[in-house]
């Protein structure tokens, strides 16, 4: 599979991209405005786009809610839908062991030929994938409905 990597970047202000974000700040609160680092819970639900499973990521992907994402498409994956994409665009932090958990589902799906994709263009995820050079691993879009056109099935 080819990552779409450059075309992420290009879409999401090219090249700049490891400088984009500042370190979690885990200052105090004002009024109800939250602080930009503090920390928002992660909640994941799945849908089907044509017998593509679309698993939908919000929140904050890290050691205390990496398993509710690694199960989720998991089972997903048990399910044989047509693909399985990743939406990650309103993931709002992104560490070390989501980037781990994101190269396990694609081996695991590559395994069973199952087509998995990530739809993500924030900061807060390509920053560590591209840091971490897992970009060469896996197959990234800017947008869901790129993703969706690329792990579509072709008409018949």
């Amino acid at each position: 599979m080819r990552s779409h990597v450059e075309d992420v970047l290009k879409c999401s202000g090219g090249p700049e991209i490891v400088s984009c974000c500042a370190p979690r700040d885990h200052g105090s609160q004002v009024g109800n405005v939250q602080p930009v680092g503090t920390p928002q819970p992660c909640a994941v639900e799945t849908r089907s786009v044509d017998g593509v499973a679309v698993t939908r990521v919000t929140g904050d992907v890290d050691i205390g809610t990496c398993d509710l994402v690694r199960t989720e498409l998991v089972n997903q994956l048990t399910e044989r839908p047509d693909g399985l994409i990743a939406d990650l665009s309103e993931v709002t932090h992104f560490d070390s062991i989501g980037i781990a958990m994101l190269v396990a589902v694609s081996s695991q799906a590559e395994q069973e030929e199952l087509t998995f994709a990530i739809a993500a263009a924030r900061c807060p995820v390509l920053r560590p994938l591209h840091v971490a050079g897992a970009v060469g691993f896996l197959t990234l879009f800017p947008t869901l409905p790129e993703a969706l056109a690329s792990v579509r099935p072709a008409p018949a």
